[in-house]
């Protein structure tokens, strides 16, 4: 096949020299040869059109016989679920299996002929990669995600974007539904990846209402593009002509759309421009408003009491770009927030603040921003607030390694919203937010920067404000706690969050030894203190932030992540852990046969769970009231055995074990 796109002439000349020799090599010299045209077929992968290069030459790749004696020689005997992993993992392994898919869809295209493998089971083969990889077509950002080079990345995205464009997607719907389901089922604040999820069905997929998924996925999308009967016959209709349409509806109409738009967020968590627009026009109407936002008993009496200040609230700060606060501001008022003086007080200096410019550029650098027209920096930061206060499990860290902060956000939200919006003023009009730690007052402006080199602001804007602060103060506090023969935690984390900490801490981990030591002991304070069965049946009164291992799907250790545990309660038989994962992907795997489900096991919005056991097998650090902690040894030994090995057969291959061992 002749060439068809433009690659880097001097690596083209190297492939096709090294594809000749191949070809004309007997077969006893075919191996010497092969490492050289997989030389240049890397070389291409790392070039801009490289993929597109390998896609036209595929048939004399194929030809040379240049899977034999891989993994990938015969078709029929790959794995769909193998795929995502080897792309990840990079290397030689990871351009075979580009050079793998690109032989399948020519396969499937009728290109290649293959007595292995039929053109529809080729077809059917990438189908299952794209379903079983929707993360490589909508990126989310997990630990495993954050530790694929950005290289790599690319040359994943570009994989499967070729595949979109080639294969019929009909196979992957039911694949597409349960991710948006899932995504909405934790309510977050960033609800990007779901919006270009539901733009790709309904730009790219045909949807018949009469099927059950292709039913469920037109719901999905009438939410962000028609959430009332009026906007679905009017599919066309701007943000613009819809509220031409609200001027002169009547009351019954107005009703209509309140009762449908209320019910199409409260159902999903997403809104929509539209949204926006009919808030405004019914800004007087506070039962209009209380249907629009769907709020329950307690939110209607909220809003009756501060009506003034909601009206305020809308008019000056939700607008078509800021429609994703309209959720959170009915969460904030079924919380009651308005009535909490320092609440009010610090929504209505943030209306009228004062913004650093520097502060203001941070926020224009963002997503959100970015997409808006004439974007007001002030509007936005306070819109966002909205959604922090009505949704603080809905706080995410994106694509930087600031899960200390994202935790700590969240936890203020929940139970200091006055300290956390005076956080937010300090460091919106003075670019600098200021904590003590062991009698010290570290201001953030005078420190180095933390563990984000540069920020990824796919973010909500309150951590576009106060991230870069709370990274640096954190950061600052580890450092001072470098030389200390324990877990700098133990005092960080009591510093940077709050009195909610409880006094006791424990860590398995040894920093000065870099070992795992009185692992033994270790599980069984933690049980003894969580477990309702072994501490006097008590919950916990407040977010605890512990330390796990982050591990790979296959259980290897990528490194440490910090959640927060929210509660600990029985489902089902079952006790499990309820918890804040601040990485915006609460089903991230935690190894083998570790899968956090984030609903059907009686989750909230915003929290995960695993199995209680399973959690206590992945944690290094956490905390605990002393009060609490009677007598370890009443814990099972076969529990806390089988704890140990777990640890011992993921995480612990990349440690030495010292002390107690079970």
């Amino acid at each position: 096949m002749a060439i068809s796109v433009d690659a880097p002439k001097k690596i083209i000349v190297q492939f096709d020299k090294a594809l000749e020799n191949l070809r004309e090599a007997k077969s006893f010299g075919i191996e010497q040869y092969k490492p050289r045209l997989m030389s240049a077929v890397h070389r291409l992968l790392e070039s801009p059109k490289g993929l597109q290069f390998l896609h036209s030459r595929i048939e004399e790749l194929h030809d040379v016989h240049i899977f034999q004696g891989s993994a990938w020689e015969d078709p029929h005997s790959l794995v769909p679920t193998l795929v995502g992993g080897t792309l990840k993992a990079g290397g030689e392994a990871a351009d075979f299996e580009i050079l793998s898919e690109l032989r399948l869809l020519a396969i499937a295209n009728g290109r290649i002929e293959d007595e292995d493998i039929t053109a529809a089971e080729a077809g059917g083969f990438l189908q299952k990669v794209l379903a079983n990889n929707l993360e490589f077509l909508f990126p989310e950002s997990t630990e495993e995600a954050r530790k694929t080079s950005e290289e790599q990345w690319r040359k994943i995205r570009q994989l499967f974007e070729l595949l979109v464009e080639e294969i019929p997607l009909e196979g992957i719907k039911e694949n597409l539904l349960e991710e948006v389901e899932m995504i909405c089922a934790q309510r977050p604040i960033v609800t990007d990846r779901a919006q270009r999820i539901l733009q790709f069905v309904k730009e790219e997929l045909n949807l018949n209402s009469e099927l059950t998924t292709d039913h469920s996925l037109r719901e999905y999308v009438d939410c962000l593009y028609s959430p009332t009967f009026y906007l679905h016959d009017n599919p066309e209709l701007s943000p613009e002509a819809y509220g031409e349409y609200l001027d002169q509806a009547d009351d019954e109409q107005l009703k209509s759309e309140c009762l449908q738009m209320g019910q199409s967020m409260s159902s999903t968590g997403l809104t929509s421009p539209w949204s926006s627009v009919l808030l405004n026009k019914i800004v007087e109407q506070p039962i209009r408003i209380h249907q629009a936002l769907a709020l329950n008993q307690s939110g209607k009496a909220e809003l009756m009491k501060h009506k003034a200040f909601v009206k305020e609230l809308i008019t000056r700060v939700i607008n078509p770009a800021t429609h994703r606060c309209i959720y959170g501001l009915g969460r904030l008022l079924e919380r009651n927030l308005l009535s909490h003086q320092p609440v009010e007080t610090g929504l209505k200096r943030l209306l009228d603040l004062k913004m650093d410019p520097s502060v203001s550029e941070k926020i224009l650098q963002s997503t959100l921003a970015l997409k808006s027209d004439n974007p007001a920096p002030e509007a936005l930061l306070t819109a966002d607030t909205l959604s922090v206060l009505g949704q603080p499990l809905g706080v995410g860290q994106g694509w930087n390694p600031t899960c200390q902060s994202a935790r700590g956000i969240s936890l203020w939200s929940s139970h200091a919203p006055g300290k956390l919006l005076n956080m937010i003023i300090s460091a919106a009009t003075e670019n600098n937010l200021s904590m003590r730690f062991e009698g010290t007052e570290l201001n953030s402006s005078e420190l180095l920067e933390g563990l984000a080199k540069e920020l990824d602001y796919h973010l909500d804007m309150v951590s576009i404000v106060l991230v870069p602060h709370l990274d640096r103060l954190y950061n600052e506090m580890m450092r001072r706690c470098a030389l200390r023969p324990e877990d700098g935690h133990k005092w960080v984390n009591p510093a940077m969050y709050g009195h909610w900490i409880p006094n006791g801490f424990l860590s398995a981990y040894n920093v000065t030894t870099d070992a795992i030591t009185n692992y033994e002991e270790f599980i069984r304070t933690f049980y003894a203190t969580h477990h309702p069965s072994y501490n006097g049946g008590h919950d916990l009164a407040y977010p605890n932030p512990v330390g796990i291992f982050i591990t790979s799907s296959s259980g290897k250790l990528l490194g440490f992540h910090a959640v927060s545990i929210l509660r600990v309660a029985e489902h089902a038989g079952e006790v499990r852990v309820y918890f804040l994962n601040p990485n915006n992907e609460g089903r991230q795997t935690w190894g083998p046969g570790l899968e956090p489900t984030v609903v059907g096991k009686g989750e909230r919005y915003g929290e995960s769970s695993l199995p209680f056991y399973q959690f206590a097998s992945r944690i290094y650090a956490f905390h605990y009231l002393k009060a609490d902690l009677v007598d370890p040894q009443i814990v099972p030994d076969n529990e806390v055995n089988r704890i140990i090995d777990m640890a011992r057969s993921s995480w612990g291959h990349s440690y030495t074990w010292s002390g107690q061992l079970g």
